[in-house]
Order: C-alpha cells, then sequence, then structure tokens
C-alpha cells in the first residue's frame, strides 16, 4: 500500500472540514496529522498513545519551560482531539490508545469505488491488516461499515460494545453516508486545570505482548541477524530496540522478522555494496513491509524465501571475470567486422577466443582455429 496520506479538497471546504475549522486552528492541525503520521494505515484505524500528538505536532511550545510546556501541549492536544470526536471525524479509545478516523478507509482505498473487486490484491492485505490490529472497541463497527465494502472475511469483537443490543448497526459505506452516521465517540477522561501528561505513556498492563516491550524478542532477533550476516549488533541498543518495537505494535512476528532478515542476506552478502545495510536501521525502518512483501513472493514462485530462485550471488572475482569476457567478445566482434580475409570463429570455446586476442596483438602469430588468420588488422 501507498506510504502517504491524501487529502483531498473537501477537507477544508467540506461539511466536516467547515466543522473543524471552526474549532480551531488546533484541530486542523490533529486532523492533517490522524491523515498522515507515520503511525496511520490505510484502513484510519491504528494504535496512537494520546501523548505523541502534541509532542509530533509542535503543539506544545519550545519556548515554554519544560514542564509547563509539556502539561500545555498534551492538554491542547487532548482539547483538539475532543473537538474532533465532537464534529465527528474520529472516534479514540482512551484505554486501547487507538485512533479511528472514520472516513479515512474510504477516501485512500475505496475513493470513488462503492466496493473493491474480490480479486483485487488489496482484499487480502486489508483482511491481514485487520486481523493484525490489536484488540479495541472499534473492530465491530468497523467491520460493520466497511466489511462488504473492503471484502473482509470474519467480524472481530471489541473490548467493549459500542452500542446497546438493540441499536441498528451502521450502514455499510457503499450507501450513501453523512457525518451523522458515524457511531457515538468515546467520551475522553475529564480534562481540568491540573492535567498533565501521564508518567509512563505505554500502553496498560493488562494488554496483550503485543505492545509489551519484554514480549518482543529483541534479542533473538538481532541474535539471527549478526549469524546471517556475520554482524554484531547489539540487541539493546535503544535505536535497535525502538525499530522493533514499532514493527511488532504494526503487527509483525519473530517469523517476519526471519523471513526479512534471511531474504535481503541472500540477495545482498557478497555485494560490497550492498551488504553494509544488513543492519537494523535498514531492515527494520519503514521498508520492513515491502521487504517482507517481496520474501513472500520468493517462496510463491518457488524459493524458501530466504534465496529466491531467480538471484544467485557473485563474488567479485566472478564479476571480474565477467567482465573481461563481456570485453573479449566485443573485441573479436570488432574484428569479424574489419579485418579481410579472416576464418569463422569457434563460438563456444572461450579458449580459442583468448587465444585470438593474444595472436592479434603479436603480428605474425598464426590462426585460431583451421584456416583462421588474424595476420591483416585493420
Amino acid at each position: 500500500m501507498a506510504d502517504y496520506g491524501m487529502v483531498g479538497p473537501g477537507f477544508w471546504t467540506g461539511e466536516t472540514g467547515r466543522a473543524i475549522r471552526a474549532k480551531g486552528p488546533e484541530a486542523q492541525v490533529v486532523a492533517l496529522y490522524l491523515m498522515t503520521c507515520r503511525h496511520r494505515n490505510p484502513l484510519g484505524i491504528y494504535y496512537l498513545p494520546s501523548v505523541l500528538i502534541p509532542h509530533e505536532t509542535g503543539l506544545q511550545s519550545p519556548s515554554e519551560g519544560a514542564s509547563e510546556g509539556l502539561s500545555r501541549g498534551f492538554k491542547g492536544g487532548l482539547e483538539a482531539l475532543r473537538s474532533l470526536i465532537e464534529v465527528g471525524f474520529c472516534s479514540f479509545d482512551w484505554e486501547a490508545e487507538v485512533v479511528w478516523v472514520h472516513e479515512m478507509a474510504r477516501f485512500q482505498i475505496l475513493q470513488d469505488k462503492a466496493r473493491l473487486d474480490p480479486k483485487d490484491n488489496r482484499v487480502k492485505w486489508i483482511n491481514a491488516r485487520y486481523e493484525d490490529l490489536p484488540k479495541n472497541q472499534f473492530l465491530g463497527a468497523f467491520f460493520d461499515r466497511y466489511g462488504e465494502a473492503l471484502g473482509l472475511k470474519a467480524r472481530r469483537d471489541g473490548a467493549k460494545p459500542l452500542r446497546s443490543p438493540s441499536e441498528a448497526p451502521p450502514k455499510p459505506v457503499s450507501v450513501s453516508v453523512t457525518d451523522k452516521e458515524y457511531p457515538p465517540p468515546c467520551s475522553p477522561p475529564p480534562l481540568g486545570d491540573d492535567t498533565s501528561p501521564p508518567a509512563d505513556p505505554t500502553p496498560p498492563a493488562t494488554h496483550s505482548g503485543r505492545d509489551n516491550p519484554e514480549a518482543i524478542p529483541c534479542g533473538e532477533i538481532v541474535d539471527h541477524l549478526n549469524a546471517k550476516a556475520g554482524t554484531k549488533f547489539l540487541a539493546t541498543a535503544k535505536a535497535t530496540k525502538s525499530l522493533i518495537k514499532a514493527r511488532w505494535r504494526e503487527g509483525h512476528r519473530l517469523e517476519d522478522f526471519k523471513a526479512v532478515i534471511d531474504h535481503r542476506a541472500g540477495i545482498w552478502l557478497g555485494d560490497s555494496k550492498m551488504e553494509e545495510y544488513l543492519r537494523p536501521q535498514t531492515l527494520f525502518s519503514g521498508k520492513f513491509e515491502a521487504y517482507l512483501q517481496a520474501a513472500r513472493r520468493g517462496r510463491a514462485a518457488g524459493g524458501n524465501g530466504r534465496h529466491p530462485p531467480p538471484i544467485q550471488p557473485r563474488t567479485y572475482r566472478e564479476c571480474q571475470d565477467a567482465e573481461r569476457r563481456a570485453i573479449a567478445d566485443s573485441i573479436l566482434k570488432s574484428f569479424e567486422k574489419e579485418a579481410t580475409g579472416h576464418a569463422e570463429i569457434g563460438s563456444g570455446d572461450g579458449d580459442c577466443q583468448n587465444l585470438a586476442i593474444e595472436r592479434r596483438q603479436t603480428p605474425g602469430s598464426g590462426a585460431c582455429g583451421p584456416g583462421g588468420d588474424f595476420s591483416g588488422g585493420p
């Protein structure tokens, strides 16, 4: 899927856009952030700790004192998020720290289509993404709204019901929708004058190992990379742990990391220019999904996902030999065109061709093959 978010003119002039504008510039900044931040996905439902909003949008003023600016920035970020919930732009699960931008899947995936073709390659990707989403109270409502249009296979139940059983489910996205059709938003915690950011921005301890850094096998992943690439990276490095944790929160697991490492090692090992990229900051970066898909395609093409059959790494000496043979073939073809009275050169005898080059460089050196004579040059 595309590594960018699309924002149309309707964001500024549409009904919801005007409602956001009425809430102030902070609300507009946070709305744009939710559609384009590095944590988002095309489904519009993803894990986002609320403390990141003021930090990454710059709502916290750098001219303020550390404690005062952090407190005011966190408060302003929550107020802007509350405004977006009030106008129906999004919903936020404050316990699971998951945001749902209601119309994002329609604009980023469906666009002007009522539903995706079942044969569309994106359907499989969307189902995998939906299954990997952390447990939250929007999973069922998202399926009710987009299940038919996106080709979702199975409905997931959220942590809590969004509505009472007597209420009708929301209409599918293929029907004309308005802002009033959004599910009722969750109410954020009370925001008083003494609101300050939580001491620990990590998810509650009741969550599964998906967001628990202690459950992420950083050591095993880095050890596997070192074994394959002959490197000595440390699993305790802060940057490495941060990258692995980010990919883990996206739903990737140990076998995915190993598949990417094995596949990239099979391609880059032996290439002096690419071997240096067998490192955590490259393999576990935002391109991880692309590397993983390439590994899966290699496995589907008949390989084991580690060493795809079409790619055979060569040593530097083999590359030099191949280059020399190519130069020799080019020189021989040039002599064939320009020499007069020369004999036909055997097409499959590389040693004979090399001998012809040597004899050509030495006047009166005889023939290469029956009746061949290279004594008359241009």
